[in-house]
């Protein structure tokens, strides 16, 4: 993996700290050698791992997230735990240890957190989930492309808005593409998203 270090020994907050002032600064990251105490230029991105599958990862851009890293099944598995220094380093040794222990009783912590986003995400209502693709993945496509979009969206939230999007089936979708009276290649773009 790119950015993978082989700095020896457990992180300290302080050493964090340094980092995450050298990224904003457009500095390069240094560690020290354990044994000659010799400088360590680091590489970016950065992901150091503090012991037992806690790995600190730090971006060009300054985002610095704990990741446990571990084994279900025989495949490698990450479960992200937050973003420093949101979580501080005592604290993301705790989750990790926690973690651990529900991995060492035959659990899938990031399986587990998958299902619940998911579970989250099927209450929604139609509304809600236009307004996040509007929030997350409209508002960066050109201009022309928003307002056919934007178009088709107002279609769909004021026959469905209010439905749950589990309840939503693939004959509610088909109705409201043949009642919309859109041309065809407005009706291809409902029926696609």
């Amino acid at each position: 993996m790119a950015g993978r270090s082989k700095v020896v020994g457990k992180l300290d907050t302080i050493q964090l700290q340094h980092w995450m002032r050298a990224v904003k600064n457009g500095e390069p990251l240094f560690s020290r050698d354990p044994e000659t105490q010799d400088a360590i230029l680091l590489p970016m991105p950065l992901a150091i791992s503090d012991g037992g599958g806690l790995t600190f990862t730090l971006s060009n851009a300054g985002t610095a997230t704990w990741i446990l890293r571990y084994r279900h099944g025989g495949r490698p598995r990450e479960l992200t735990i937050g973003n420093y220094p949101d979580i501080g380093l005592a604290e993301a040794r705790k989750v990790a240890r926690e973690k651990r222990a529900e991995i060492d009783r035959g659990g899938d912590p990031a399986a587990d957190k998958r299902k619940a986003t998911a579970e989250a995400f099927r209450d929604w209502t139609v509304r809600q989930l236009i307004e996040d693709y509007r929030e997350k993945t409209l508002a960066g496509l050109g201009n022309s492309t928003q307002r056919s979009y934007g178009r088709n969206l107002l279609r769909i939230e004021a026959k469905m808005g209010a439905l749950a999007v589990s309840t939503v089936t693939s004959l509610d979708i088909v109705t409201l593409i043949e009642k919309s009276k859109a041309t065809w290649t407005e009706s291809n773009i409902v029926g696609q998203r």
